[in-house]
């Protein structure tokens, strides 16, 4: 019972996290709007990118465990702790500088 809930409570923290990270992201890349100087975008990037990466770090750590444990079937002992973290802190620094990248406005001019 208590491990049922163990893995229930890590799967809302990594879902929550994937949710604020992207809403994170995703307002670093809408708000990089042309208005803005570039320090003033440079600036909302070093803001906000880390941090949406710090978030997406925790779901990343708590999915990447996971999914070893369960498709490989192998501890996680033989993989190491300090290889999921790597995987998982890369993992997050490329889902922020994506989705902040996708959300940021395009000036397409048809004329």
């Amino acid at each position: 019972m208590i491990i049922a809930l163990t893995d229930i409570i890590l799967f809302v923290t990594a879902f929550v996290s994937f949710l604020y990270g992207t809403r994170i992201a995703l307002s670093c890349g809408a708000n990089c709007n042309s208005r803005k100087t570039p320090e003033e975008r440079a600036e909302l990037m070093k803001e906000r990118i880390p941090a949406a990466t710090f978030v997406f770090f925790f779901g990343f750590a708590i999915t990447s465990k996971y999914l070893y444990e369960m498709l490989l079937g192998s501890e996680l002992e033989h993989l190491g702790f300090l290889a999921i973290i790597l995987m998982s802190l890369v993992n997050a620094f490329l889902a922020a500088t994506a989705i902040a990248w996708a959300a940021m406005p395009k000036r397409w001019k048809l004329f």
